[in-house]
């Protein structure tokens, strides 16, 4: 077995954008944070959410660090940091699992829908990472590495998402691991206004919409 190989943390950012019906066509409000890492504010669209993965850091909804937004480099302080994905990280390798499970919480005052984008393509192939593909997200992923995550249902004010994914591993009977592999995680959360998107699938127009440079890849 080579070097074991650290598991870099998730970096997450957020980009919000808010959707009105004008005449027979769909206009989007868009606002965009500066790249932050996993909790961002909306700025001018009346959109807030929150970015968080407490089985990584122990950091849950609404909790800062020091005053601060959780940068996902170091574990909440009186966690049980030996039961943190970020601790298992620090020595990754066969037979490793650490947790991660991004959320998301819906701070606005409105009903919104939610989309993840979360980039593996930097993982070996021997990387595995537990998809929650069942009946909360649409999982849809892509030959590039980028995987979309579209919620399935509107997320009501104060209400927050199920995990996206609960964890990324290294199966016990891989032998060794490419000490040169960058282990990155990338992890971006989206939302637009639920108001005149009806479901999910008008929801994935409108990311693509708004975000070409996104979700049309």
């Amino acid at each position: 077995m080579k070097n074991k190989k650290k598991l870099i943390t998730t970096i997450a950012s957020l980009a919000l954008v808010g959707a009105i019906s004008i005449g027979a066509t769909l206009a989007y409000l868009s606002a965009q944070t500066d790249v932050m890492t996993n909790t961002f504010t909306s700025v001018g669209s009346n959109l807030s959410i929150q970015l968080r993965e407490p089985a990584w850091d122990g950091y849950q909804f609404d909790e800062l660090n020091n005053g601060k937004q959780p940068d996902g480099q170091s574990a909440k302080p009186g966690a049980e940091a030996d039961k943190l994905g970020i601790t298992e990280a620090a020595n990754f390798a066969p037979g490793s699992t650490a947790a991660k499970n991004p959320m998301v919480k819906n701070d606005s005052d409105q009903d919104v829908w939610v989309a993840v984008v979360v980039n593996t393509s930097e993982l070996p192939d021997y990387v595995e990472v537990a998809w929650e593909n069942g009946t909360n997200w649409k999982i849809v992923h892509n030959p590039n590495g980028t995987t979309f995550a579209y919620y399935k249902s509107t997320l009501a004010p104060k209400a927050s998402t199920e995990a996206v994914f609960t964890e990324v591993s290294i199966p016990a009977t891989v032998k060794e691991v490419d000490e040169t592999a960058n282990y990155d995680v990338t992890v971006k959360a989206y939302a637009i206004q639920a108001a005149n998107v009806d479901d999910v699938n008008a929801a994935i127009g409108g990311f693509a919409q708004e975000f070409p440079e996104v979700f049309s890849k």
